[in-house]
């Protein structure tokens, strides 16, 4: 048996009461702008994640004198762990295997440092919140010490 036109409008009717009234304020998700500083954060830990893989590379090379980089490589990752925090991605922190391929050289992590160095300065002038500003000059006076401690191992 056909149902009528006139009952599949009831129906139809009623499903979109039922839809409409089963939505309360408290149910819908606001979801506001953007944080301006979130792409911030997230470019300045893709650099970082960069800068672990270089010095991983460097590592391997190294052999045992590797010390230096293995403590530096930490900073990085502390910096990764500090500037992801406060970002919502699900393993924005996480450092993945490295892709880097071949050795790095000291003087090569020399100039990674200082463009990092360079970055952060510029991250820390764009960035919204005084407290990521904050972060973000911090990071920069450990990556440029990054550049005076291997500059001092290269003249050693």
């Amino acid at each position: 048996m056909l149902a009528s036109r006139r009952t599949l409008l009831a129906l139809g009717g009623g499903g979109v009461v039922a839809l409409v009234t089963g939505c309360s304020a408290a149910s819908i998700p606001i979801i506001g702008p953007p944080d301006p500083d979130d792409e911030l954060r997230r470019g300045v830990a893709a650099s970082e994640r960069d800068l672990i893989a270089a010095y991983d590379a460097a590592i391997g090379a190294a052999g045992r004198s590797a010390g230096l980089l293995r403590t530096l490589r930490q900073q990085h990752v502390d910096h990764l762990t500090a500037v992801t925090q406060d970002l919502d991605d699900a393993g924005a922190a996480a450092v993945s295997p490295s892709a880097t391929t071949g050795a790095v050289t000291p003087a090569a992590l020399r100039r990674l440092e200082a463009a990092a160095t360079r970055q952060r300065i510029e991250a820390c002038a764009a960035a919204d919140d005084a407290d990521l500003a904050e972060l973000l000059a911090r990071i920069a006076a450990s990556e440029s010490g990054h550049v005076a401690a291997l500059s001092a191992r290269a003249r050693a």
